[in-house]
């Protein structure tokens, strides 16, 4: 993963030709073979690669999309349209997967399949923000205005920020229209919080059902730096893999030295309290660019701090975070299904890579609370 992450895909391919020629059922590093030859062209050996998985399990949510996706590079799309089948049923409970199939239909030039997914992503979920442009933009699209403007509205009830962003994207002020009370909240730059502010928030892994969340209290002026490892800590990830941030439409990272990705913000200098923040507003914290763990964050409160208060602190959260490289979310379940039936015919192999066996329900906020316990103390240390 970090190779492709960097760019040198052609070395990828030679180590997971050989990590499958020696575990020729790890299902997840067959997938992420073909993801690669999918990016590099190869069209035929991926689409090869993701049958050999649709052998093994007709249903594998990567597999399938993976196939569908290189049978419409290949132009073949009623061949598409039949691999992503075992899938639909699933899209009417699972927000992300919806959005996905949205995303193939829309790619596939059919706008119309392409809103009724993403629209179907917005009603299961419909407290997550990112749904919405994707329904907004196509409604655009496809001539219903007064469908986009009655969703941005909702949007702007939801999150003000992205929806005022989205208005003025769709609905420019003009002289005959005006720059009205949500057009000028948009070009109102949120105030720095104070430094000795206090920030609860909620930190929910974006496609886990139940929900894997954290809810805890930082301080609101450390830098991003200093919170992505605060975040790796209370999820339980290892630090392992590129990470970003997105906070009112800006990204911010680690530049790569050698000039591969988008270019981000330092994360060095930026601070929590200087980044447009303020309660209710929600911001995203990605790790690993190749599973895509991505982590809706919300400001719950922001808060006085306590007179012996010790910050960062866990206050509670629900479910135990996914083994790292385990192939994202749908790789993740993946690995539930296969942990919870000794008969299945990747058990065997699946517990000993893991090291033994899994319970997603473990959480425990004391042991959340005895790592964060090395950022209280280096924070004590600062003159």
């Amino acid at each position: 993963r970090a190779l492709v992450e960097l760019g040198d895909s052609e070395q990828a391919l030679v180590i997971l030709r050989a990590l499958v020629e020696q575990e020729p059922r790890d299902s997840n590093a067959r997938y992420f073979l073909g993801m690669v030859l999918h990016e590099l062209g190869r069209y035929d050996e991926a689409l090869a690669v993701y049958r050999v998985l649709r052998a093994d399990d007709p249903a594998f949510t990567p597999a399938c999309m993976g196939e569908a996706s290189t049978l419409l590079a290949l132009n073949r799309q009623n061949e598409a349209l039949a691999a992503l089948q075992p899938l639909l049923a699933e899209a009417n409970e699972n927000p992300p997967l919806a959005m996905t199939i949205g995303q193939f239909f829309e790619y596939a030039d059919d706008p119309a399949r392409a809103l009724e997914y993403y629209r179907k992503a917005m009603m299961l979920d419909p407290d997550e923000p990112m749904y919405y442009p994707l329904v907004i933009e196509l409604s655009m699209r496809l001539g219903d205005q007064a469908g986009a403007r009655q969703t941005i509205d909702r949007l702007l009830e939801l999150d003000p920020v992205l929806g005022a962003e989205t208005l003025l994207t769709f609905f420019p002020p003009t002289p005959a229209r005006g720059s009205g009370a949500l057009e000028q909240a948009f070009f109102s730059a949120a105030p720095d919080l104070p430094k000795e502010a206090i920030l609860q928030l909620k930190v929910t892994l974006r496609g886990s059902k139940p929900p894997i969340w954290r809810r805890i209290q930082v301080p609101a002026d450390i830098t991003l730096e200093k919170f992505h490892g605060i975040l790796q800590a209370t999820m339980g990830w290892y630090d392992g893999h590129l990470h970003q941030f997105t906070i009112e439409g800006q990204d911010y990272g680690m530049s790569d030295p050698d000039g591969w990705g988008p270019p981000v913000r330092s994360e060095k200098r930026a601070r929590l309290a200087s980044v447009g923040l303020r309660e209710k507003s929600r911001f995203r914290y990605e790790y690993d660019f190749g599973d895509g763990w991505e982590h809706d964050i919300v400001v719950e409160k922001v808060l006085s701090p306590e007179p012996n208060g010790r910050y960062p602190v866990c206050l509670k959260g629900k479910g135990a975070c996914p083994p790292e490289d385990i192939g994202g979310i749908w790789g993740y379940y993946h690995f539930l299904e296969v942990m919870a039936n000794p008969k299945d015919p990747e058990y065997d192999e699946m517990r000993e890579w893991h090291g033994g066996d899994f319970d997603p329900d473990t959480f425990s906020c004391d042991e959340v609370n005895a790592r964060l316990e090395h950022f209280r103390k280096k924070a004590k240390k600062k003159p």
